[in-house]
């Protein structure tokens, strides 16, 4: 079935519109943000972490905000190591705001293609590798940073440490 303002279903008129106003403010906010700070310089007071704050562990999007600058100052070595998930993050941020713009645009949902997009395939593996990785950054900001084997002399371990020590 091809993609056509057509063959989707119409969008529920004033809620369904305003969702979607939301989703784009909501969605654009952190890309508009890293963008001024980083590509123009300026400077925005960003509140502390609650998390970290109350309860003394680090948030799982802790490092993100840095990461987008990064990226967004183009250093993706350094956004990986703030945090490995931020380019498929900032990807997702970016693609539900072009697909609400879309939705609003044509009056259609697309939720017929994107529901099929995530309907196991991509979510609840995203959502393991997510947490896996979190849990891991705890580990190492909590525990030892050495592994087995050797394994700590990598490149690879010894980058994601450093960026976690970055925290």
């Amino acid at each position: 079935m091809a993609l056509s303002p057509s063959t989707l279903p119409l969008l529920n008129r004033k809620q369904s519109r305003w969702w979607r106003y939301g989703a784009i403010a909501l969605g654009s906010a952190p890309l508009i943000a890293a963008l001024f700070i980083s590509g123009l310089g300026y400077s925005l007071p960003l509140p502390p972490c609650l998390i970290q704050t109350h309860l003394g562990i680090h948030a799982p999007s802790c490092g993100l905000t840095r990461a987008f600058l990064a990226l967004i100052q183009g250093n993706w070595v350094t956004a990986l190591q703030y945090h490995a998930f931020s380019p498929l993050i900032m990807l997702g941020l970016a693609a539900g705001v072009i697909i609400a713009g879309i939705e609003l645009y044509w009056r259609r949902s697309l939720a017929p293609f994107y529901s099929k997009l995530f309907a196991g395939r991509v979510l609840w593996p995203g959502l393991i590798s997510f947490a896996a990785y979190y849990a891991l950054r705890l580990w190492v900001v909590h525990s030892s940073t050495a592994l087995p084997l050797g394994l700590n002399h990598s490149a690879l371990w010894q980058g994601f440490v450093a960026g976690v020590q970055r925290l």
